[in-house]
């Protein structure tokens, strides 16, 4: 009682008012406990899938860190976020393997390699969902429709519905189609 009475005055002094304990159930400490935890993970992975989409390995983010100027929180953050990213590329490394960002990112650095790659092989592109597009997925729209003169790019997509921000999405790409594709 001696903690919950300081803490209880501390309180008041601080913000005025009474304040009360008020006891908790397993159920509601572990859904705020839970709530708290899971706000991290879900940041690590918006923040690699983010980096990825935008091409960035976690060399450029470690550099990135020393260079460029960043608050306190991002520093933060950031070093943590860097070597969960350097730890899970290794990994995939390790057992082989590529996530969805390095399918892409592959796709468009083997285009960048060979020239010829999928040249004048294709004459139509359709994309669904295009309001989820990012800049990477841009960038291999681009490449392909330079690669093949003739093909006719169609897009279908709803404003109303892009929720792939997390996954690096610009609307910008949907808003202003016409700036980007003839």
């Amino acid at each position: 009682t001696l903690l919950k009475n300081r803490i209880e005055q501390a309180l008041q002094e601080r913000y005025g008012g009474v304040f009360e304990f008020t006891p908790r159930t397993y159920e509601e400490i572990f859904e705020v406990v839970w709530v708290s935890q899971k706000t991290p993970i879900e940041d690590l992975v918006k923040f690699i899938t983010t980096a990825k989409t935008y091409n960035l390995t976690p060399d450029a983010i470690g550099q990135r860190l020393k260079t460029d100027n960043w608050t306190d929180k991002q520093i933060s953050f950031g070093k943590l976020a860097f070597q969960v990213f350097r730890a899970y590329q290794v990994h995939l490394q390790q057992i082989r393997k590529v996530d969805f960002e390095d399918v892409i990112n592959n796709s468009i650095e083997a285009l960048n390699n060979n020239k010829n790659l999928y040249a004048n092989v294709y004459d139509r592109i359709l994309i669904d969902e295009y309001q989820d597009i990012s800049t990477q997925r841009y960038n291999l729209i681009k490449t392909l429709l330079e690669r093949n003169p003739n093909c006719k790019l169609f897009c279908v997509g709803d404003d109303w519905q892009s929720i792939m921000a997390f996954s690096g999405a610009n609307l910008n790409f949907f808003l202003n189609f016409s700036k980007y594709f003839q």
